[in-house]
């Protein structure tokens, strides 16, 4: 079993601190504050505080592109968005309603982006699953889920999608270019106040899963919580593992849904934290 030792503290209060990735050609870690309407860069070993790039528009999920171009889920488009400039390149609207936005999603082994979608204030079935085929079509593949998040794929045909409304992380069997939604099956269930929010998974397998509501990312398979990464913030979001040689763990956070009570007792809600992997 590996050991995660905190390593720094990234300061960026973000409001909700999504999506963090590892850009191999900027050699850097890159996140969203869906709520702050902007996306954060951290090139590595650099020094604080992370460049902020304010945003005209939410951007609620991010996936490397090549130079300066990350793929964008945003409140109702998927567009290519430049980290030079902050300039956006619609390219497909997401047509649902107003009191609608996308969240989570990941760029399949096939090559298309898979991401969910769901109303801006929760309820337990009106959020979708969709795949968008780069520069060709948008298609949904999976409907009735409240909170959709993690998105890992364990194989070319099986993905992890967690609805967090539920507190539930389900498999689904991937069929051609859609999902066997109505099939799914119960992978882990939670409990208050447990939340599985963004995941990745590590090299022997396990995910590594944010469990918004009880401050630690979790090490974990179907069966069982082999371990937990202990975080200084109740509401820890999402993860991922990069640096130059792939040995650190990157984890985001949020400040909202928390009373100025709660944050004076973890005041580094909304911040980052990198581990290093031993």
């Amino acid at each position: 079993m590996s050991s995660y030792t905190l390593s720094k503290i990234i300061p960026s209060e973000c409001l909700l601190g999504e999506s963090p990735i590892w850009h191999s050609d900027r050699q850097s870690w890159i996140w969203t504050d869906i709520l702050g309407n902007c996306v954060y860069e951290l090139p590595f070993g650099k020094s604080f505080p992370p460049k902020k790039l304010p945003l005209t528009q939410m951007v609620t999920n991010i996936s490397v592109l090549i130079d300066d171009k990350v793929l964008v889920t945003s409140e109702s488009s998927i567009a290519v968005l430049s980290l030079n400039t902050g300039e956006f390149e619609n390219k497909i609207t997401i047509p649902h309603a107003v009191n609608m936005r996308c969240n989570d999603g990941v760029i399949g082994p096939d090559g298309a982006l898979w991401f969910g979608t769901m109303k801006k204030d929760p309820d337990e079935n009106s959020g979708q699953i969709l795949r968008y085929d780069l520069g060709k079509e948008l298609s949904v593949v999976g409907n009735n889920i409240g909170i959709p998040n993690t998105f890992v794929w364990l194989s070319n045909n099986e993905i992890l999608i967690s609805d967090s409304y539920s507190r539930t992380i389900y498999i689904v069997k991937k069929e051609g270019q859609t999902l066997n939604w109505e099939n799914k099956r119960v992978w882990a269930q939670y409990s208050a106040p447990g939340t599985p929010d963004g995941g990745i998974l590590d090299k022997r397998k396990n995910l590594l899963i944010a469990v918004w509501g009880q401050s630690c990312v979790q090490i974990r398979n179907e069966s069982s919580v082999m371990s937990e990464i202990k975080c200084p913030m109740p509401h820890v979001t999402a993860c991922t593992i990069g640096g130059p040689e792939s040995n650190y763990l990157f984890v985001t956070s949020a400040r909202h849904g928390l009373t100025n009570e709660e944050l004076k007792l973890a005041p580094d809600s909304g911040n980052c934290l990198i581990f290093k992997l031993g």
